[in-house]
């Protein structure tokens, strides 16, 4: 037996849960290899109809496409990113993220909901007119401002206080991030 699999333990319901990103199109086969590792996953689809030529059929719908959701503590996340099929895990500031548990049952719910409406939710950006932004890229970066309006591109206003006046410049939206809110 190697080391590592000494040290690695059984996965438990007391883990916290993680998002996994997978090999496209591969949620479901990476759901199930995973399960068979001895993880409690949740791959978030909803069955759908989908109409062919000849039939009606409820097949599954990621609604994270490339994403499963599963129990990994931090000494089984080596164990779990060796599992075919995985591509990484979701990371914030260089560590796995956590999903918190409550947010895993908001999307049980949502899962729930959409299969009785039939209805896949819109994405939507969690930014809005008059949002505080920064400028990630570009001449224009580190520059704050407000956001004006979203259509395929970012309108963000820039406010020069000294000056009293604002200038508006148009970006990309993947040039610009929300700022983040103190207290």
């Amino acid at each position: 037996m190697s080391p590592a699999a000494v040290n690695v333990p059984p996965a438990s319901s007391h883990a916290p849960w993680r998002a996994l990103h997978t090999r496209s199109r591969s949620e479901r086969v990476v759901a199930g290899r995973l399960t068979q590792g001895g993880f409690e996953t949740f791959s978030a689809q909803a069955r759908m109809k989908r109409q062919w030529s000849d039939r009606v059929k409820r097949v599954p719908v990621p609604l994270f496409p490339g994403y499963v959701f599963a129990r990994v503590s931090e000494i089984q996340l080596p164990r779990a990113l060796g599992v075919a099929g995985v591509a990484g895990v979701v990371r914030s500031g260089g560590a796995a993220a956590v999903v918190r548990e409550d947010e895993i049952e908001a999307v049980r719910h949502l899962v729930r909901g959409i299969e009785e409406t039939g209805e896949l939710p819109e994405s939507v950006d969690p930014l809005s007119p008059g949002d505080r932004v920064v400028i990630t890229t570009g001449p224009f970066r580190g520059m704050m401002g407000a956001l004006l309006e979203m259509r395929g591109e970012a309108h963000v206003a820039i406010r020069i206080e000294a000056l009293r006046q604002a200038t508006a410049v148009r970006l990309d939206r993947g040039m610009v991030a929300p700022v983040a809110r103190s207290g």
